[in-house]
């Protein structure tokens, strides 16, 4: 009986994740993505500055 159970919960919250993700994994995922662009962005930024930097200042 219990195993019926869990193997229902299981094949439920599959079928969940699998057709509709929740809203909840969106909000951690732009997050994330967003810092990843952010972060890269930020690099960019600076090895820009430092080459141009090295171009007219050394």
């Amino acid at each position: 009986m219990a195993t019926h159970f869990i193997l229902r919960l299981r094949l439920s919250t599959e079928h969940h994740y699998a057709f509709k993700p929740s809203p909840c994994l969106k909000r951690v995922e732009l997050p994330l993505n967003e810092q990843i662009f952010n972060t890269i962005g930020i690099t960019y930024f600076l090895i820009l500055s430092y080459l141009l930097y090295i171009l007219f200042f050394v």
